[in-house]
């Protein structure tokens, strides 16, 4: 499914930007191309998955709804995006590259196995639910 081999190739190369880089927020609030990885990859993302999602509705992505909804975020409240929100992105998308990635070494006859067993942590939702609160200044 291109769809789904889209969205590892948005994570690998979200990666890849990220090698030999220091696990330190400090260096990544100051640097514009990270930040752009970051939010441009998730746009693929969200948009890939939501293409996948209409194709076939039966096909599972653990947390599919907040991915997408990160994506419709970034694009449309570009203004308000906190770089706190795309430096918890990066770990989320790794845990979801090894989902997909299992997903996409299950395949028999070019079709991808309807489910994927390990769903990715509910970070998503709380980074989502941590910015929310923070536009509403109640944390």
């Amino acid at each position: 499914m291109k769809h789904l081999q889209d969205v590892l190739d948005a994570i690998n190369e979200m990666q890849s930007c990220f090698v030999n880089f220091p696990n330190r927020f400090d260096l990544f609030e100051q640097d514009l191309m990270r930040r752009c990885v970051v939010e441009r990859k998730t746009e693929i993302m969200g948009e890939a998955i939501n293409r996948i999602r209409k194709k076939d509705p039966t096909f599972e992505i653990p947390n599919a709804k907040e991915v997408i909804n990160t994506r419709n975020r970034i694009i449309h409240g570009y203004d308000s995006v906190e770089t706190e929100f795309l430096w918890g992105l990066f770990a989320i998308f790794l845990n979801l590259k090894r989902t997909l990635s299992e997903s996409l070494l299950n395949t028999k006859n070019n079709t991808i196995v309807k489910t994927i067993q390990n769903p990715i942590v509910s970070n998503l939702s709380y980074t989502a639910h941590y910015i929310e609160l923070r536009e509403l200044n109640i944390y």
